[in-house]
């Protein structure tokens, strides 16, 4: 079994009580390290690693792992590592990636958490629903620090995806 393991686009929906996003084109879990065989996860294309140690190899699904360099700092929106993930992630996600997508960490809650926020953030999802989405996996960041990231968003342009991303990502997640 899989920890956390939720389709990204299903969970905004529900909160939202409408279809704004596919479902099945985005899933979000704690690691996979544990499972035997593909047939206890989700049909994916793409596993977007977020933690420093390797997944499993699945000859029929790419591997990607996008993770900080450095564990210091992870979550300092001021730092150069987290800079440098989150941009990691939006290039891979509309550039390199093959959808549908799963993104995992260990626990499926904050590496995870913050980079799907993110996302959800650039396609226009308000902050409420994030923040609501994010909490299912009970993360320790609390709503009141991811609700401090989403609101500085707005103002740091690293934190925003280009429009040429924004507007893969949307195609990519939006009905």
């Amino acid at each position: 079994m899989i920890k956390n393991l939720r389709v990204v686009g299903n969970r905004v929906n529900e909160i939202l009580g409408n279809k704004q996003l596919k479902q099945r084109a985005l899933f979000r879990s704690g690691s996979i390290e544990n499972i035997a065989s593909t047939n206890e996860m989700p049909k994916v294309e793409t596993i977007i690693n977020r933690r420093r140690t390797n997944d499993p190899a699945y000859s029929e699904i790419r591997n990607k792992q996008i993770c900080p360099q450095s564990s210091m700092n992870n979550y300092d929106i001021a730092s150069s590592v987290f800079r440098d993930w989150i941009g990691r992630i939006f290039r891979d996600i509309t550039q390199n990636c093959v959808w549908p997508i799963l993104m995992h960490c260990h626990a499926g809650k904050d590496r995870t958490g913050v980079a799907v926020a993110l996302l959800l953030k650039n396609i226009g999802i308000s902050d409420k629903v994030i923040i609501e989405e994010y909490m299912k996996s009970k993360g320790t960041l609390y709503p009141e620090s991811v609700g401090q990231l989403l609101y500085e968003a707005k103002n740091i342009d690293y934190l925003k995806m280009s429009d040429r991303q924004k507007s893969k990502l949307i195609s990519l997640l939006a009905q």
